[in-house]
């Protein structure tokens, strides 16, 4: 939720702070970097889901166990 929130200040700042000084562009570089480090962890943490979840089906059916999903 935190993200959104940023997202949308920094996104917002557009509007408001045309020809502002250094102070207040270096405080939104920092505001969207705070936004980009978490997002990325994000997206590497959902890849690494999947393959972890391939691996684990892989497994289980090497095992001869089957794939819960899929049993009636």
């Amino acid at each position: 939720m935190s993200i959104a929130v940023l997202s949308f200040g920094v996104w917002l700042h557009r509007f408001c702070t045309m020809g502002q000084g250094a102070n207040i562009n270096a405080a939104f570089g920092i505001a969207t970097m705070l936004i980009g480090v978490p997002s990325g962890v994000k997206v590497y943490d959902w890849l690494l889901t999947l393959v972890h979840a391939e691996a684990d089906a892989a497994r289980m059916e090497g095992l001869g166990i089957p794939d819960p999903y899929f049993v009636k």
